[in-house]
Protein backbone atom coordinates (compact mmCIF):
# COMPACT_ATOMS: atom_id res chain seq x y z
CA UNK A 1 0.00 0.00 0.00
CA UNK A 2 1.35 3.42 -0.94
CA UNK A 3 1.23 6.21 1.65
CA UNK A 4 0.75 9.89 0.80
CA UNK A 5 3.12 11.98 2.89
CA UNK A 6 2.28 15.64 3.51
CA UNK A 7 -1.03 15.49 1.64
CA UNK A 8 -1.85 14.68 -2.03
CA UNK A 9 1.13 16.65 -3.35
CA UNK A 10 3.72 15.43 -0.84
CA UNK A 11 4.93 12.31 -2.66
CA UNK A 12 4.18 8.62 -2.23
CA UNK A 13 6.05 6.02 -0.19
CA UNK A 14 5.44 2.29 -0.62
CA UNK A 15 4.00 -0.01 -3.29
CA UNK A 16 0.85 0.65 -5.30
CA UNK A 17 -0.05 -1.85 -8.00
CA UNK A 18 3.13 -2.55 -9.93
CA UNK A 19 4.88 0.65 -8.80
CA UNK A 20 7.21 1.16 -5.86
CA UNK A 21 7.88 4.73 -4.63
CA UNK A 22 10.45 6.00 -2.16
CA UNK A 23 12.57 9.03 -1.27
CA UNK A 24 16.15 9.16 -2.60
CA UNK A 25 18.47 12.12 -2.08
CA UNK A 26 15.49 14.39 -1.40
CA UNK A 27 13.55 13.29 -4.48
CA UNK A 28 10.44 11.12 -4.74
CA UNK A 29 11.36 8.21 -7.05
CA UNK A 30 8.96 5.69 -8.59
CA UNK A 31 10.07 2.44 -10.22
CA UNK A 32 8.22 -0.40 -11.91
CA UNK A 33 8.26 -3.51 -9.73
CA UNK A 34 9.96 -6.25 -11.73
CA UNK A 35 8.67 -9.80 -11.76
CA UNK A 36 10.78 -12.93 -11.35
CA UNK A 37 11.83 -14.84 -14.44
CA UNK A 38 12.45 -18.55 -14.47
CA UNK A 39 15.20 -18.36 -17.09
CA UNK A 40 17.85 -15.69 -17.63
CA UNK A 41 18.99 -14.65 -21.07
CA UNK A 42 22.67 -14.69 -22.08
CA UNK A 43 22.66 -10.88 -21.76
CA UNK A 44 21.31 -11.09 -18.21
CA UNK A 45 23.87 -13.72 -17.26
CA UNK A 46 26.67 -11.56 -18.68
CA UNK A 47 25.37 -8.55 -16.76
CA UNK A 48 25.40 -10.55 -13.50
CA UNK A 49 28.97 -11.63 -14.11
CA UNK A 50 30.04 -8.07 -14.93
CA UNK A 51 28.62 -6.90 -11.60
CA UNK A 52 30.32 -9.77 -9.79
CA UNK A 53 33.70 -8.99 -11.36
CA UNK A 54 33.35 -5.30 -10.49
CA UNK A 55 32.29 -6.01 -6.93
CA UNK A 56 35.46 -8.03 -6.35
CA UNK A 57 37.45 -4.96 -7.34
CA UNK A 58 35.24 -2.46 -5.50
CA UNK A 59 34.76 -4.42 -2.28
CA UNK A 60 37.52 -2.79 -0.22
CA UNK A 61 37.81 0.58 -1.99
CA UNK A 62 34.35 2.07 -1.43
CA UNK A 63 35.76 4.96 0.69
CA UNK A 64 38.07 5.81 -2.21
CA UNK A 65 35.23 5.62 -4.74
CA UNK A 66 33.10 7.86 -2.52
CA UNK A 67 35.79 10.54 -2.74
CA UNK A 68 36.31 9.88 -6.45
CA UNK A 69 32.68 9.96 -7.61
CA UNK A 70 30.76 11.54 -4.71
CA UNK A 71 30.67 15.06 -6.16
CA UNK A 72 29.32 13.75 -9.44
CA UNK A 73 26.35 12.25 -7.59
CA UNK A 74 25.30 15.52 -5.92
CA UNK A 75 21.86 16.72 -7.03
CA UNK A 76 21.00 13.44 -8.75
CA UNK A 77 19.13 10.30 -7.73
CA UNK A 78 22.36 8.30 -8.10
CA UNK A 79 25.07 7.66 -5.53
CA UNK A 80 28.84 7.42 -5.96
CA UNK A 81 28.71 3.63 -6.26
CA UNK A 82 26.09 3.77 -9.04
CA UNK A 83 28.25 6.16 -11.05
CA UNK A 84 31.51 4.27 -10.49
CA UNK A 85 29.78 1.02 -11.44
CA UNK A 86 28.16 2.49 -14.55
CA UNK A 87 31.42 3.84 -15.95
CA UNK A 88 33.64 0.87 -15.14
CA UNK A 89 31.07 -1.73 -16.18
CA UNK A 90 30.88 -0.12 -19.62
CA UNK A 91 34.57 0.68 -20.08
CA UNK A 92 36.76 -1.50 -17.84
CA UNK A 93 35.58 -5.07 -18.38
CA UNK A 94 36.85 -7.25 -21.21
CA UNK A 95 36.15 -10.68 -22.63
CA UNK A 96 33.00 -12.62 -23.42
CA UNK A 97 30.66 -14.35 -20.98
CA UNK A 98 31.49 -16.56 -19.11
CA UNK A 99 35.11 -15.34 -19.28
CA UNK A 100 34.74 -11.69 -18.31
CA UNK A 101 37.51 -9.95 -16.38
CA UNK A 102 38.73 -6.50 -15.37
CA UNK A 103 40.59 -4.41 -17.94
CA UNK A 104 42.77 -2.72 -15.35
CA UNK A 105 44.37 0.02 -17.52
CA UNK A 106 40.88 1.34 -18.32
CA UNK A 107 39.63 1.51 -14.71
CA UNK A 108 38.75 4.89 -13.20
CA UNK A 109 38.71 5.34 -9.43
CA UNK A 110 37.81 9.04 -9.74
CA UNK A 111 36.51 11.43 -12.37
CA UNK A 112 36.55 15.21 -12.24
CA UNK A 113 37.98 18.51 -13.42
CA UNK A 114 41.19 18.97 -11.44
CA UNK A 115 44.50 18.79 -13.29
CA UNK A 116 45.47 15.13 -13.55
CA UNK A 117 48.79 13.82 -12.20
CA UNK A 118 51.66 13.99 -14.70
CA UNK A 119 55.15 12.54 -14.85
CA UNK A 120 54.17 9.74 -12.49
CA UNK A 121 56.61 6.98 -11.56
CA UNK A 122 56.15 4.16 -9.05
CA UNK A 123 59.00 2.38 -7.31
CA UNK A 124 59.15 -0.46 -4.82
CA UNK A 125 60.50 0.57 -1.40
CA UNK A 126 60.77 -1.21 1.93
CA UNK A 127 57.44 0.06 3.25
CA UNK A 128 55.52 -0.49 0.01
CA UNK A 129 55.25 1.67 -3.10
CA UNK A 130 56.61 5.17 -3.58
CA UNK A 131 54.64 7.32 -6.04
CA UNK A 132 56.40 10.34 -7.57
CA UNK A 133 54.82 13.05 -9.73
CA UNK A 134 55.64 16.43 -11.27
CA UNK A 135 54.83 19.33 -8.96
CA UNK A 136 54.94 22.02 -11.67
CA UNK A 137 56.13 24.48 -9.03
CA UNK A 138 52.77 24.77 -7.26
CA UNK A 139 52.71 25.82 -3.60
CA UNK A 140 49.14 27.10 -3.13
CA UNK A 141 45.95 26.51 -5.12
CA UNK A 142 46.31 23.25 -7.01
CA UNK A 143 49.49 22.61 -5.04
CA UNK A 144 47.35 21.88 -1.97
CA UNK A 145 45.42 19.09 -3.69
CA UNK A 146 45.90 15.79 -1.88
CA UNK A 147 46.96 12.59 -3.57
CA UNK A 148 44.75 9.49 -3.83
CA UNK A 149 46.60 6.18 -4.25
CA UNK A 150 45.50 2.60 -4.89
CA UNK A 151 47.28 -0.74 -5.28
CA UNK A 152 45.24 -3.85 -6.12
CA UNK A 153 46.43 -7.46 -6.13
CA UNK A 154 44.55 -9.13 -9.03
CA UNK A 155 45.28 -12.60 -7.67
CA UNK A 156 44.25 -12.28 -4.01
CA UNK A 157 41.89 -9.28 -4.58
CA UNK A 158 43.58 -7.45 -1.68
CA UNK A 159 43.90 -3.69 -1.78
CA UNK A 160 45.87 -0.89 -0.18
CA UNK A 161 44.79 2.71 -0.63
CA UNK A 162 45.05 6.31 0.56
CA UNK A 163 42.15 8.72 0.07
CA UNK A 164 43.84 11.86 1.43
CA UNK A 165 47.62 11.67 1.12
CA UNK A 166 50.46 14.11 0.51
CA UNK A 167 49.88 17.47 -1.16
CA UNK A 168 50.49 17.86 -4.88
CA UNK A 169 53.36 20.31 -4.27
CA UNK A 170 55.26 17.69 -2.25
CA UNK A 171 55.79 15.53 -5.33
CA UNK A 172 55.72 12.09 -3.71
CA UNK A 173 54.02 9.82 -1.19
CA UNK A 174 54.45 6.25 0.03
CA UNK A 175 51.60 3.77 -0.05
CA UNK A 176 52.36 1.33 2.76
CA UNK A 177 51.59 -2.32 2.00
CA UNK A 178 50.83 -5.23 4.34
CA UNK A 179 53.49 -7.93 4.21
CA UNK A 180 51.34 -10.32 2.17
CA UNK A 181 51.02 -7.74 -0.64
CA UNK A 182 54.73 -7.00 -0.87
CA UNK A 183 56.72 -8.58 -3.70
CA UNK A 184 53.53 -9.31 -5.63
CA UNK A 185 52.38 -7.81 -8.97
CA UNK A 186 50.01 -4.94 -8.17
CA UNK A 187 47.76 -2.82 -10.38
CA UNK A 188 48.27 0.82 -9.38
CA UNK A 189 46.40 4.13 -9.71
CA UNK A 190 46.81 7.78 -8.71
CA UNK A 191 44.55 10.84 -8.56
CA UNK A 192 44.11 14.12 -6.66
CA UNK A 193 41.30 15.53 -4.53
CA UNK A 194 40.89 19.25 -3.84
CA UNK A 195 41.72 20.43 -0.33
CA UNK A 196 38.09 21.63 0.05
CA UNK A 197 36.80 18.30 -1.35
CA UNK A 198 34.74 20.02 -4.05
CA UNK A 199 36.47 18.34 -7.00
CA UNK A 200 38.83 15.55 -8.00
CA UNK A 201 41.08 14.74 -10.92
CA UNK A 202 40.31 11.93 -13.31
CA UNK A 203 42.48 9.07 -12.10
CA UNK A 204 45.55 7.77 -13.95
CA UNK A 205 46.55 4.12 -14.27
CA UNK A 206 50.22 3.82 -13.27
CA UNK A 207 50.87 0.26 -14.34
CA UNK A 208 51.39 -3.26 -13.04
CA UNK A 209 54.21 -2.96 -10.50
CA UNK A 210 56.26 -5.78 -9.03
Amino acid sequence: MGILKNGPFGGITGTTGGLTSYWLNGQNVTRVKSGKRSHQSLKQLANCQEISVLNEFFEDICPLLKVGFGNEALGTTKNYHNIATSYNKKNAIKGEYPDLEMDYPKVLISRGNLIAPTGVTVEVVTAGLKFNWYTDGWQGGYGLDQVMLLAFDPESKETACIAYGAHRYQGHDILELPDDMKNRPLETYISFVAIDRTDVATSVYTGLIG
